[in-house]
């Protein structure tokens, strides 16, 4: 199981929240915006600074965990296994022609 984020699917909630946290506008309507990921991994740090009286806010932001199916490595170990397969079974083809005497 993975968690989604603008179409993106991420293995932990760690790189779920480095990906939104580097999403994160540095120039916003007059605001200085830096974003920081908490370690562990339960909210988003969000350090505002308004450009025009240096006022810092600083809050917190948790992103919304939605579950996606995380096949990156499956889908590898599939292919590999694949591959074998279609090894075998022309080695084994090979194998039963020399028997039968057909090369």
């Amino acid at each position: 199981m993975g968690y989604k984020s603008q179409n993106y699917c991420f293995e932990t909630i760690e790189q779920l929240h480095s990906h939104v946290a580097a999403q994160c506008e540095p120039i916003s309507a007059g605001s200085s915006v830096v974003c920081t990921p908490h370690d562990p991994a339960t909210v988003i740090d969000v350090l505002t600074t308004n450009l025009n009286t240096g006022v810092q806010t600083l809050s917190t932001f948790m992103p919304q965990l939605v579950n996606c199916d995380y096949f990156g490595v499956d889908y590898i170990q599939f292919l590999w296994l694949l591959a074998g397969l279609l090894v075998a079974s022309f080695s084994a083809r090979f194998i039963a022609d020399l028997i039968l005497g057909k090369r």
